[in-house]
């Protein structure tokens, strides 16, 4: 059964994005972390083994640790043949034996991003019904109003991961809009009665 491609994917790579990425050339670029002269998906599955750590060599972005953003920079760095190989390609179910053992990073890549028939372990529980009260590990408010507020989100530093607050959401009731930085990039609504949903839009 053929799957979905995977929308988190999708969501990377933007058409307006692929201009650009047609435009690189020889010459080195950080994302090109094995030193091979090309950006490829092998580069991006390298600096996931490495996440959590402060290799030098792999936090391309210079925060200090490496986390999903430093992933992104070379997904944002393949080119544009790479990407619409990519996209072509069908989906992988993430917990199939060959992932579980160490995929090629195409395999990772294509991961299905919208499959929400299992809660993945890294979705976190309800943080409680304090907007005010980070949740542990999201040490830094990020947005434009206070902490709390609903203009911003928690933001974990070391992982790439946010959390917003929309407490007194009426329609869907109270929950917390989880980030995850990937890849893929995913969503999740969490609810006070334990129900976790992803937002596939």
């Amino acid at each position: 059964m053929t799957r979905p491609r995977p929308l988190g994917f999708r969501r990377l790579v933007a058409p307006e994005s692929l201009e650009s990425k047609r435009m690189l050339t020889a010459t080195p670029v950080p994302a090109d972390v094995n030193g091979d002269g090309v950006v490829a998906p092998g580069d991006a599955l390298i600096v996931l083994n490495h996440l959590g750590t402060d290799d030098v060599t792999y936090d391309l972005d210079n925060d200090g640790i490496v986390a999903g953003s430093d992933t992104q920079l070379v997904i944002d760095s393949l080119p544009a043949d790479t990407i619409d190989a990519l996209l072509a390609a069908p989906c992988q179910d993430p917990s199939t034996p060959a992932l579980a053992s160490g995929a090629s990073a195409i395999e990772l890549l294509l991961t299905c991003g919208c499959d929400d028939d299992e809660v993945p372990d890294y979705v976190p529980d309800y943080p409680g019904d304090d907007p005010n009260d980070p949740p542990d590990g999201y040490t830094e408010w990020r947005g434009d109003g206070p902490p709390g507020s609903s203009e911003g989100a928690w933001y974990n530093p070391d992982t790439g991961e946010s959390l917003h607050p929309d407490i007194d959401n009426q329609g869907e009731g109270p929950h917390w809009d989880y980030n995850y930085p990937g890849p893929p990039k995913e969503k999740w609504r969490v609810f006070k009665d334990g129900r976790k949903e992803k937002d596939c839009s």
